[in-house]
């Protein structure tokens, strides 16, 4: 949610916690390279994403804008997806910073994952003796 509000205020150039179709043109435009691709910093494309999928299943002749908190609805709903499952957790990792949780550099790092994974072998192993016997 954090990570959101930052987005939508980077796009929100105005203020007003209204969301414009130009506002995120000009949010998206620096980020495009001379290749063609697009490249906007890790904590801002998947919200920018988030933006052009709700414009362009909007009825654009209608409005061409949406609310900071309807979007925050929608980011709630991005959290769950699958799709993003390696976008969330860079997120999270931004936006906990140099600390003890998290998966990369946090207290279950590698090693305590394989000895995790290792013990849960070892358990299976003992209920399925137990049930041959």
């Amino acid at each position: 949610r954090q990570a959101g509000d930052e987005a939508w205020a980077a796009v929100d150039r105005n203020s007003d916690r209204q969301l414009d179709l130009e506002e995120l043109a000009g949010a998206a435009a620096p980020h495009w390279r001379p290749s063609g691709k697009f490249a906007p910093p890790p904590r801002l494309w998947t919200f920018l994403w988030l933006l052009a999928r709700h414009f362009g299943a909007a009825d654009l002749a209608k409005s061409a804008r949406v609310s900071v908190a309807a979007m925050q609805g929608q980011v709630a709903e991005l959290a769950w997806s699958v799709r993003f499952l390696d976008e969330r957790k860079a997120l999270f990792d931004d936006v906990t910073g140099d600390s003890d949780i998290g998966d990369d550099g946090g207290a279950f790092g590698a090693d305590a994952w394989e000895r995790w994974r290792a013990s849960a072998r070892e358990r299976q192993a003992r209920r399925r003796a137990r049930a041959r016997s």
